[in-house]
């Protein structure tokens, strides 16, 4: 049996997260249509607080750490 290199075993473990990435992401688009039938405007609601999580994560990162909104005395 042949043993795998670094380099061979770093390129089947990428292939195989992007296989089951894939795979994945077909699963829940096959849901989505329920979902958003079941929840209707719940759904736009909860993408933009996904989007504002996103946004909100990625800020400080961007502009350097900043201090607290409220402060607790």
């Amino acid at each position: 049996m042949k043993t795998l290199s670094n380099m061979g075993f770093a390129i089947f473990g990428a292939a195989l997260v992007a296989i089951s990435y894939g795979l994945a992401r077909f699963a829940f688009g096959l849901f989505v249509p329920s979902i958003s039938a079941r929840y209707g405007w719940l759904s736009l609601w909860m993408t933009a607080m996904v989007r504002a999580c996103a946004l909100g994560s990625r800020l400080p990162m961007r502009h350097g750490r900043s201090r607290p909104l409220v402060q607790s005395e």
